[in-house]
């Protein structure tokens, strides 16, 4: 399985943030939607939190997702992991996200 992380820096040149959700706002804008706690996400981080989106749209891309999780670090918006298999996708993404986002990064493979 791959992850793809785009951090808040990476994703500076999209102005709107990602999905309606603006970089750095805060966690109570976002709780607002139907959204379910993920723990672990960014390991022992402290202050840092995830979700994930109840009825998120997977598909990003070109490739459909596995999971979407929109990570907080002291309440602000700071990252969006995209989690998917292969890698037709994570070339697909790559692709997509450099076009969109500007250079990347990080990216794990595991």
């Amino acid at each position: 399985m791959f992850l793809f992380i785009m951090a808040a820096p990476t994703a500076a040149a999209d102005r709107d943030g990602f999905r309606g959700f603006t970089w750095g706002s805060e966690r109570d804008l976002f709780l607002v939607n139907e959204q379910k706690s993920v723990e672990g996400q960014m390991g022992a981080v402290s202050g840092v939190e995830a979700y994930k989106l109840k009825n998120d749209d997977l598909n990003f891309g070109g490739v459909k997702a596995d999971a979407i999780t929109y990570s907080f670090f002291k309440g602000r918006l700071t990252a969006v992991s995209i989690d998917f298999k292969g890698f037709d996708n994570f070339e697909k993404l790559m692709v997509y996200c450099k076009k969109t986002f500007g250079a990347l990064t990080g990216s794990v493979t595991m």
